[in-house]
């Protein structure tokens, strides 16, 4: 029994982690921080120094930083940024600076669990109490993502983790509910994919979480989005010939010409994808234009655009 626990002991100690570029479930692309303009040559391996790294800074400064670095392909860089391991347990979620409002949880657990001491009076008993350890770490790492060991073997009891939970609970409203992390419309990011897939047509289809990763970025209304995109490509019915060649999906004009006429032709859809969220957000959001009707002045001159964007928008939601 006891050889059986050091054993096991001993691969938790080679487990090692990596920030991750996540497309989906199983499929991800390990990053080296060490690369990044932001990490100065720091290259953290622990789940507990990545966490530091990543609290310095916002998901999108990081992807940003990754995107200087050409260490990903937009397939990778419009997915999720996790922490992965090299056994490759259940991806962990990036805490980043947001996340806690600037609380820097990983000090002040650091500094708590300093104060807390073995009693080493017997062999068997140390044995029993890292193990009690060990899982104690391990179900509030499912929590709150931010318990590490220091030098000296430390043991959490239910009692310590219960005093620290009310000042943890106060900085992040509730840990459990940022597990979730809820984007829009109370849906997590795959939840939201999810429901704007089942809107998505033709060459659309499948791209539910290029569009819902791009709405949170730039800060638009993931189905007005959508529901302008529909209209403008008729992608619910047959998409037209500018999305379908030239891989335009907003009706965007500009330079290469798609075809010699005045809509902007793109390389690939996903950069067509990008432009179109980048135009809303510039041209539209930014100056104040945020809903249907007063996009509707600005962005085209039928007189139903509003109307039939917005019946697009009730299906979408009904979905």
């Amino acid at each position: 029994m006891k050889r059986k626990f050091c054993d096991f002991m001993k691969k938790q100690e080679e487990q090692k982690h990596f920030l991750s570029l996540m497309a989906r479930i199983g499929d991800y692309i390990f990053i080296d921080i060490s690369k990044l303009d932001i990490a100065n040559g720091y290259n953290p391996t622990t789940l507990s120094d990545i966490d530091s790294f990543t609290m310095h800074f916002s998901t999108l400064e990081i992807i940003n930083s990754i995107k200087r670095a050409n260490l990903a392909s937009d397939r990778y860089i419009n997915g999720s940024l996790v922490i992965e391991d090299n056994q490759k347990h259940n991806p962990i979620k990036v805490i980043d600076k947001d996340f806690y409002n600037g609380f820097r949880i990983d000090l002040y657990l650091s500094e708590k669990m300093k104060n807390k001491k073995v009693s080493r009076s017997k062999k068997s008993t140390n044995l029993l109490l890292i193990a009690f350890q060990f899982i104690i770490i391990s179900s509030v790492f499912l929590l709150s993502q931010k318990l590490f060991m220091t030098s000296e073997v430390t043991v959490i009891t239910t009692e310590v983790a219960k005093k620290q939970a009310p000042i943890v609970l106060e900085k992040t409203a509730t840990i459990v509910q940022e597990e979730r992390q809820v984007v829009y419309d109370n849906m997590t990011i795959d939840e939201l994919a999810e429901k704007l897939n089942k809107s998505m047509y033709g060459i659309l289809e499948g791209k539910g979480m290029v569009f819902a990763n791009y709405s949170i970025q730039y800060g638009t209304d993931p189905y007005l989005s959508l529901a302008i995109v529909l209209l403008e490509t008729g992608c619910k019915w047959g998409c037209s010939y500018v999305a379908t060649t030239c891989n335009n999906i907003g009706g965007q004009v500009g330079y290469p010409s798609c075809g010699g006429g005045n809509y902007r032709s793109f390389a690939t859809l996903d950069e067509g994808i990008q432009s179109f969220f980048e135009n809303l957000s510039n041209n539209y959001y930014k100056q104040g234009l945020t809903d249907v009707y007063s996009i509707h002045k600005k962005y085209a001159q039928a007189p139903n655009w509003s109307i039939v964007v917005n019946n697009y928008i009730e299906e979408i939601k009904a979905k």
